[in-house]
């Protein structure tokens, strides 16, 4: 049989052993008994015999440009060669996976690294914020202590000489101070009864140097139990000491 484009070995041996009257199922099993080429050419001479139940097959070149034995090195030698060219396909998408790895690996320590580095600045602004803000309060609070006459010349905050008037002595004896910050507060609010008092006459602010309705407020209630002393202008008060002597 002189093979034709389409044909294959096993086909053609299929066809002979039909026309010697062989079933399908005998002819597979004689077949699976020999060696068939796995890929014919056009041109290719293909040889059946049977006879009693024996059958035998092989293939010549013909009128093909290549043997079978040419024909079936030629296909081991591309299928070699793709292999190869699999292997290395494979072993440059492992090397580039190990890369990739390898690249994101050293990302992750980076982020990490970054990570690590911005916690730590944040730390670092989160202390400036909270000096900033202790500096800020700082720098706007005024300490202050309210008290008596009698109490702060005790004391020796203030004093008064046997002709003239109240004057500071030592601010920096003030005891019991409490705190303002300027920011949020302008004013303190006091009554006679906290002082011991049966009610209020007479404020003075020590040291003297801050002026009343220019600076300062002084508002006394009509029944003068309670008194407030409102900081107009609260930059000049920015950290100063103060002693409000109440009568």
């Amino acid at each position: 049989h002189e093979v034709k484009q389409g044909d294959s070995h096993l086909k053609v041996c299929l066809e002979f052993l039909s026309e010697k009257g062989v079933t399908e199922d005998e002819a597979l099993k004689l077949i699976e008994q020999t060696a068939l080429t796995a890929e014919l050419l056009p041109g290719f001479e293909v040889w059946n015999y049977y006879n009693d139940g024996v059958f035998g097959t092989f293939v010549t070149q013909g009128t093909a440009k290549l043997s079978p034995n040419a024909l079936a090195r030629a296909t081991k030698r591309r299928i070699d060669t793709e292999r190869q060219n699999l292997i290395q396909a494979r072993n440059q998408k492992e090397q580039e996976v190990q890369d990739l790895e390898s690249r994101r690996d050293e990302l992750s320590g980076e982020i990490h690294r970054l990570e690590g580095e911005r916690a730590q600045m944040m730390a670092q602004m989160d202390e400036m914020a909270a000096r900033n803000e202790g500096l800020a309060k700082e720098l706007n609070t005024v300490t202050y202590v309210v008290s008596t006459f009698r109490d702060l010349d005790r004391q020796g905050v203030i004093g008064k000489p046997a002709v003239g008037k109240w004057a500071t002595k030592d601010i920096s004896k003030i005891q019991n101070t409490s705190s303002l910050d300027l920011r949020s507060e302008r004013q303190i609010t006091f009554t006679a009864a906290s002082l011991g008092l049966g009610r209020i006459s007479k404020i003075l602010l020590f040291p003297r140097t801050f002026e009343d309705g220019k600076d300062y407020r002084i508002a006394i209630s009509e029944d003068r139990q309670s008194a407030t002393i409102v900081f107009d202008k609260t930059e000049v008060f920015r950290l100063s000491q103060l002693a409000v002597a109440v009568d």
